[in-house]
């Protein structure tokens, strides 16, 4: 008759492996499901993380289609290059850069200057969104698709002025027709009328 023994070191080794699979697992298993969470994952990217405080959100989109969602991001950290995080609610994230070109919002900001990336989230912009629709006598569809975008732009003819803009396209009715809510620096903006695809 052979007798089994565990040694210390062997059962703390195997509590230990157990632990580091169920959080593996549940990790796996978490899915994205908001801009907040997105831009937090698009923030470990090795590049946008390496930039530290430099890397600033330029602009970002979401689009949300039944249990389908989408972001993409574009940083920029006062180089070259524009950076790209492009995600699904999994959390898989693709990485691009491009040259950052001519455009003129990169002479009229100075962008080490600006508020970190998550400084500058709406919270639940969606949802305050579809409270200025209700207000207004509008019924949002339900659960139908969804597009949220983010752009940095300069103030008109003034330098080192930055405007935040998030808009926030809803469809209404029988879902072909929506509206855009544009929301500026924090506060309601517009409303204009918007196609659904």
């Amino acid at each position: 008759m052979t007798k089994m023994t565990t040694t210390p070191n062997l059962l703390h080794r195997t509590v230990a492996i157990a632990a580091a699979a169920i959080t593996m697992a549940s990790t796996a298993q978490a899915e994205i499901t908001n801009i907040k969470e997105a831009l937090a994952a698009a923030l470990k990217n090795e590049t946008i993380a390496a930039a530290g405080d430099k890397m600033k959100l330029y602009s970002l989109s979401a689009n949300y289609k039944g249990n389908t969602k989408r972001w993409s991001f574009q940083f920029y950290d006062g180089g070259a290059n524009v950076h790209s995080i492009y995600m699904d609610k999994s959390g898989k994230a693709r990485y691009s850069a491009r040259n950052k070109g001519s455009l003129r919002i990169f002479d009229d900001l100075d962008f080490s200057k600006l508020p970190a990336p998550t400084e500058v989230l709406i919270d639940n912009v969606a949802a305050k969104a579809k409270e200025v629709l209700i207000a207004l006598k509008f019924k949002p569809v339900e659960n139908g698709k969804l597009y949220i975008s983010y752009s940095l732009r300069s103030e008109f003819r003034q330098k080192d002025k930055p405007a935040h803009f998030w808009n926030v396209t809803i469809p209404i009715g029988d879902g072909k027709k929506g509206k855009l809510i544009s929301f500026k620096n924090g506060q309601l903006d517009t409303m204009m009328n918007a196609t659904i695809y």
